[in-house]
C-alpha cells in the first residue's frame, strides 16, 4: 500500500504530466482522447485518496504542496488556545483542575476565556491562591463556558447560561462585551469558539 507520502507525490506527478499533455494538444490543435482520459481518471484518483485518507490532513497537504497557504483549525479548543500562546496560564488552570475532556468534548462550546493578561492583573497573592485551588479553578473555568456555539456574529445582548449555572450578560454596544468586560480576540476550533478576554470573569 502506498504510504501518504507517496500518494501525494504521484498525485503532484500526474497533475504534472496532464497539464504538459494539455499544453502540447493545445499547441498542435488536437483534440486528443489521451488528454480527456487522463482527466477522468485523475479525478477518479483524488476521489479514491480522499475516501481512504484523513480528509482534512489530505486537503491541507494538497494545498501546501500547491503552494497555498492554509490556517487550518484546530481539533479542538485546548489545541486552539495553545496554538495562540496567549493562553498558558487558563490551560494550566484547566489541567489542575481536571476539565481538560471537557475543552476536548464534541461541544459546540463557547469559552470567553481569560488570556494570560486577566490573570495577571489580579494581585499575585489572589492569583496563587487560586492556581492552587482545584475546585475553585473549576467554579471559574465553568463560569466561561457556554454549552451552545456563539461566534462574534452571533453575539446579540442579553442573557446566557454558563456551564457553571450563573447567568453571563452580553452587550454590542460599542463591541462586543461580557459582563461589560470587552471581547479582545476571537478563535474557532472545530468543537467551539473562543472569545479572549482580560479581565478574569468571576462567577457571584
Amino acid at each position: 500500500m502506498l504510504v501518504f507520502s507517496e500518494c501525494i507525490c504521484l498525485a503532484y506527478v500526474s497533475l504534472q504530466v496532464g497539464l504538459n499533455w494539455n499544453k502540447r494538444d493545445n499547441q498542435i490543435g488536437a483534440d486528443s482522447s489521451v488528454t480527456r482520459n487522463f482527466a477522468e481518471s485523475f479525478s477518479v484518483f483524488i476521489t479514491y485518496l480522499e475516501k481512504i485518507l484523513n480528509r482534512k490532513i489530505f486537503i491541507v497537504s494538497i494545498l501546501t504542496m500547491l503552494g497555498v497557504t492554509s490556517n487550518a483549525m484546530a481539533d479542538n479548543l485546548l489545541e486552539a488556545m495553545d496554538s495562540d500562546g496567549g493562553y498558558k496560564i487558563l490551560l494550566a488552570a484547566i489541567k489542575t483542575a481536571g476539565m481538560e475532556d471537557a475543552f476536548k468534548a464534541a461541544g459546540p462550546l463557547t469559552v470567553f476565556a481569560p488570556t494570560d493578561d486577566a490573570f495577571n492583573n489580579l494581585p499575585k497573592a489572589q492569583r496563587d491562591a487560586l492556581m492552587n485551588d482545584k475546585e475553585a479553578l473549576k467554579k471559574v473555568i465553568s463560569y466561561s463556558i457556554v454549552p451552545n456555539k456563539i461566534t462574534r456574529e452571533d453575539v446579540a445582548a442579553g442573557k446566557v447560561k454558563s456551564l457553571e449555572g450563573h447567568d453571563i450578560k452580553l452587550n454590542v454596544e460599542g463591541g462586543v462585551k461580557v459582563n461589560d468586560v470587552s471581547v479582545v480576540s476571537n478563535t474557532n476550533s472545530e468543537n467551539g469558539v473562543i472569545h479572549g478576554v482580560n479581565t478574569l470573569l468571576m462567577p457571584k
